[in-house]
């Protein structure tokens, strides 16, 4: 589906790309949401055992894992 006026990183376009805990940290909560999102759906389009399915997982995982750390300890306002 197209998104009028959305606009998109390369990283965002392509999950081919797995971003890292590390670099997710400095994104805001709502483009983890964006990011999970997306990966979601990228999930559900890839086929079994594809490279695009494996990038998605792990796009998951990462964005899971660092959704969890910010519930259990909160960042600082402004952060």
């Amino acid at each position: 589906a197209l998104m009028v006026g959305a606009a998109r990183t390369t990283e965002e376009n392509s999950m081919s790309t797995v971003l890292t805990k590390s670099a997710l940290q400095s994104r805001s909560n709502l483009e983890l949401q964006n990011l999970l999102r997306k990966a979601h759906y990228d999930l559900a389009c890839s086929l079994t055992g594809s490279e695009e399915r494996r990038d998605a997982l792990s796009m998951i995982d990462n964005i899971t894992a660092v959704m969890r750390q910010r519930t259990l300890c909160p960042r600082p306002p402004g952060f």
